[in-house]
């Protein structure tokens, strides 16, 4: 059986770190292959795969120039015997190289939807209907939002879709996090955490600080993505703290054990940003913490069907002022009893029904070749 994976990824990033890491304790022999820049030097080092630069990367690095970087990638894939190697694509940006082989078995991940990136009607079309076209071809699709599949395909998603979203690593289990602080409904913390990039999470800010004296604000991550006078503004607030960066996992037990709310109020003017289901969904899940989040997205839509949380248009003040008023503490309670009714597992990254797929699909073609 193919035993040997062979991943293209144009920059490393944590959660594709363990993704492949996920193959190497699931026995898989694998080849990892990607530009360099300064934020992926650090994975050339590790200890459990061998990252391979095969060019040279930077912020300026624009999709035309990936587009030239691809017979690099083609003449990688062609030193391996393609009856015994899987490939792994992150992306359309690598995924786009199979289209240029009439048979290679490959996985297809997809985190984010890049069409959205631009702005012209018919590049958008076309990028989709390629996009389709490699999923069919794929011999697994992974998806790391269910909204996603919803989007590409309605309620009826082809069989070789296997939604990941990307949840808690399992190696949080190893440390106790059960001393959450007692919530004071007198004086509610409410928290942004991750890369902190958008407005609408500042809104939800301006209006605490505003509105409810009582209360505080607590930004956990990188901040790079905002203004820099809107930074400032923060810092000037005397309801408002900003912690800077923290490690995962670990790092999020003192995160959410502060917190009583998460707010993941997202941009909500892109397709990708409405269909996305992120990791913070899994992470208030874990760690027993409401959520507010942006309404007409699909977060929203799990969010209210859990009932952990509350969305609202942090576009409008207004709105996130009336919203926030209605929070008393039968609410809240209400809140917490449905996050602490959901099984904690299922928040956590154990993927054993996509590798017992995978083994199966892999045990096929390999019988189809003999």
């Amino acid at each position: 059986m193919i035993n040997k994976v062979v991943f293209f990824v144009f920059g490393m990033s944590p959660r594709i770190d363990r993704r492949i890491k996920e193959f190497v304790n699931n026995g898989f022999d694998v080849d990892v292959y990607g530009g360099r820049s300064e934020s992926t030097k650090k994975y050339e080092g590790n200890d459990v795969y061998t990252f391979n630069a095969v060019y040279e990367t930077d912020e300026t690095y624009t999709y035309f120039e990936r587009l030239r970087d691809l017979p690099k990638l083609r003449k990688i894939v062609n030193k391996y015997d393609k009856e015994k190697t899987l490939f792994y694509f992150f992306s359309l940006n690598t995924s786009v190289l199979t289209l240029s082989f009439l048979r290679l078995y490959y996985v297809y991940e997809e985190s984010d939807m890049l069409f959205d990136r631009f702005n012209n009607q018919m590049v958008r079309k076309t990028i989709i209907r390629i996009n389709k076209h490699i999923i069919k071809k794929s011999l697994l699709t992974v998806f790391t939002s269910e909204g996603f599949a919803r989007f590409y395909f309605g309620k009826h998603k082809p069989s070789n879709v296997i939604v990941i979203p990307n949840r808690v690593s399992p190696d949080i289990q190893n440390v106790p996090c059960d001393d959450k602080r007692p919530v004071n409904y007198e004086h509610l913390r409410f928290g942004c955490a991750g890369n902190i990039r958008y407005q609408t999470l500042v809104n939800v800010s301006d209006v605490i600080v505003d509105k409810f004296p009582q209360h505080e604000v607590h930004f956990y991550g990188d901040m790079m993505g905002l203004p820099s006078e809107t930074i400032e503004h923060l810092k000037t607030q005397p309801q408002v703290f900003i912690h800077g960066s923290y490690k995962y996992p670990f790092g999020l037990i003192d995160v959410y054990n502060s917190l009583d709310f998460i707010v993941c109020t997202y941009n909500v003017k892109t397709t990708n940003h409405r269909f996305a289901e992120p990791n913070k969904l899994y992470e208030a899940i874990y760690f027993n913490t409401p959520m507010i989040v942006s309404s007409n997205t699909f977060l929203a839509e799990k969010v209210e069907e859990l009932g952990i949380g509350f969305s609202v248009n942090a576009e409008d003040k207004n709105e996130i002022y009336n919203k926030l008023k209605c929070i008393t503490p039968e609410v809240y309670n209400k809140y917490m009893d449905a996050l602490k009714s959901i099984p904690k597992e299922q928040a956590l990254n154990i993927n054993k029904d996509f590798f017992t797929e995978l083994r199966s699909r892999l045990e096929r073609v390999s019988s189809e070749i003999r």
